[in-house]
């Protein structure tokens, strides 16, 4: 589970063996468990055949047959709120929401919805944005995002600040506001012609079709599909989005802030 640190621990690390470290390699790094994305002038036949030649005088574990288990995720977030000492310049800080509903068949409308609805409240050009950047309380390190896999998903809003309390309490307001209210159809509007215009921008360099590519097909979606799919987003179907994802309960802080002078 993405809530288990990847690293492990002092006491997992001490229990690795090179035999161990060999055998998860031969596994996990194996051809059935990659993608592979060639975007460019190039020619096909000649790229499958140096991947073939490059793959085949590598040994591999057995078939490659990969069981993961994962646990039942319980709805709501662990902790409130986390702090803590960090090697930075000024206080950073981040709201995260976590996705009660995750599944592979609305992967795609759940992710353009998100976005969509990011950008309408905390994106560069809303109402949050020039208002807290005028107070001083944000600067360009503010950003809102969403990530998603087959078993987690989660938004992220937050940057650096001066006054993490104060910066906790406007986006929370924020996020009270549009919880309350009602989203307005040009304002929706004009985001999705912003998300297809970003969704355009990526076909124009052939690194941004192999990225395209790359984040579509773990997912089952066809990157294609993309532009019918932001067209078809509406108003209510955001604010259902909103409601589920942006409540109260799912919400955690992050705080770090410059070790204290002298310490």
């Amino acid at each position: 589970p993405v809530r288990i640190d990847v690293g492990g621990t002092v006491q997992s690390i001490q229990q690795n063996t090179r035999d161990l470290l060999e055998s998860c390699y031969r596994t996990f790094y194996h051809p059935r468990n990659m993608i592979l994305v060639v975007a460019g002038d190039l020619d096909p036949p000649t790229v499958f055949d140096r991947a073939e030649k490059a793959f085949s005088s590598r040994t591999f574990a057995g078939d490659a047959h990969i069981e993961r288990f994962y646990p039942q995720e319980p709805a709501g977030v662990d902790r409130g709120e986390v702090s803590g000492q960090a090697v930075v310049s000024r206080p950073r800080v981040f709201i995260g929401i976590k996705d009660p509903v995750v599944s592979a068949g609305d992967a795609l409308e759940r992710e353009l919805e998100t976005s969509v609805l990011l950008d309408l409240l905390f994106g560069r050009g809303s109402a949050f944005y020039s208002r807290a950047y005028e107070r001083g309380l944000i600067d360009d390190s503010f950003s809102g995002s969403y990530n998603s896999e087959a078993e987690f998903g989660f938004s992220l809003i937050g940057g650096e600040t001066d006054e993490p309390a104060r910066f906790v309490e406007e986006v929370r307001k924020e996020l009270r506001r549009a919880l309350r209210g009602k989203l307005a159809r040009r304002d929706v509007e004009r985001s999705k012609r912003k998300r297809l215009g970003r969704f355009m921008r990526g076909l124009d360099t052939p690194e941004g079709l192999a990225f395209l590519f790359l984040g579509c097909h773990p997912k089952d979606i066809d990157p294609f599909e993309i532009p019918e799919a932001i067209t078809r987003l509406s108003a209510r179907g955001l604010e259902r989005r909103l409601h589920r994802h942006f409540a109260p309960e799912n919400q955690a802080v992050s705080i770090l802030t410059p070790p204290a002078r002298g310490a």
